[in-house]
């Protein structure tokens, strides 16, 4: 994997030893033509998520404010950008984000610095982004001014890259990192994937564009996250019963209202779902365990109550208790 060292040395990065937290953002709405080999992704993630080695959250159409806003709430460890790349006329990276200017926003990376660096210094920003990680005139590429910025590794494209070429290397990159090799391993099984699919690789060059972009101060066998941590949850939670078909009807609605009761940081004592009216047929059982399943797996502890007789349910706070 050819990998592209910057000159900065920050603080060198920790692996993540508990579940890790991944942000997938879209620029535009997911069935854009160029963003849809992205989102494509977004079905790895929910699998991911499913199966207990990371806690997701997805947005789309987002401006540059909103990513601020997320960042600043969900405090991702990871971050995957999708969006349209290109270069402004005095040469400089930028990605357009969803705003409400004809043809949206282009954003620099001093304005991307800030919004993703909201609530604390990502590990690694995967930018699927046409031309991000590509030099301009007199300038460097967006990913290595975010790698100066202080976040120590980006994954990004030094040209346009094909959809099959794109979405073949951001599977394989995030799988490999999710599996605990290293960010420079899991480039390599990246660009193997997308060169495996071309008929002719020496004039199709897709699958060599995605470029990884370090921190002096990062080892080259730095791994991102430790899974073995996450695989004790899972089975923990399997012994609970918490793991069941995923919930997708109204999914990210009441996930980020989970996520907003159980930010980090703001302390809860008791929190009751309630309805008027009977749960059935809506998903009711499996969503609470799935529910459960993201509490567990943000460090709290879900205590199952139930299931009860016709006649023997509680009926006050004093018989939940008991």
């Amino acid at each position: 994997a050819i990998t592209r060292l910057v000159p900065v040395d920050p603080d060198s990065p920790a692996t993540i030893k508990r579940v890790p937290r991944v942000l997938f953002a879209a620029g535009s709405a997911l069935t854009d033509q160029v963003i849809r080999p992205g989102a494509m992704f977004m079905g790895l993630l929910r699998k991911f998520d499913a199966d207990g080695l990371s806690i997701t959250r997805t947005v789309q159409q987002v401006s540059v404010a909103d990513l601020d806003r997320e960042c600043a709430t969900f405090q991702p460890d990871i971050v995957h950008l999708v969006a349209h790349g290109d270069h402004d006329d005095d040469g400089n990276g930028v990605v357009v984000l969803a705003d409400n200017r004809p043809g949206g926003d282009a954003v620099d990376a001093g304005r991307m610095l800030t919004a993703l660096t909201a609530g604390g210094r990502p590990v690694l920003v995967a930018l699927s982004a046409c031309h991000s990680g590509l030099a301009g005139a007199g300038s460097a590429p967006l990913a290595a001014q975010l790698v100066a910025g202080g976040i120590p590794i980006v994954s990004a494209m030094a040209g346009e890259v094909s959809e099959p070429a794109c979405r073949l290397y951001t599977r394989c990159l995030v799988s490999a990192i999710h599996d605990g090799e290293s960010a420079v391993e899991a480039v390599a099984h990246g660009r193997r994937a997308a060169l495996l699919q071309s008929d002719h690789p020496a004039s199709q060059i897709y699958w060599a564009l995605p470029a990884l972009f370090l921190a002096r101060s990062v080892e080259p066998g730095f791994r991102v996250v430790d899974p073995a941590p996450a695989k004790q949850l899972v089975e923990l939670a399997d012994q609970l019963k918490l793991r069941r078909r995923p919930v997708y009807v109204g999914r990210r609605e009441v996930f980020e209202r989970v996520d907003e009761l159980f930010a980090p940081g703001r302390r809860l004592g008791f929190v009751g779902v309630v309805r008027d009216g009977s749960i059935q047929r809506l998903g009711s059982t499996r969503l609470l365990r799935e529910i459960g399943f993201r509490l567990l797996r943000e460090g709290h502890i879900p205590l199952l109550l139930g299931p009860y007789s016709p006649y023997g349910q509680p009926t006050t706070l004093r018989t939940v208790l008991v």
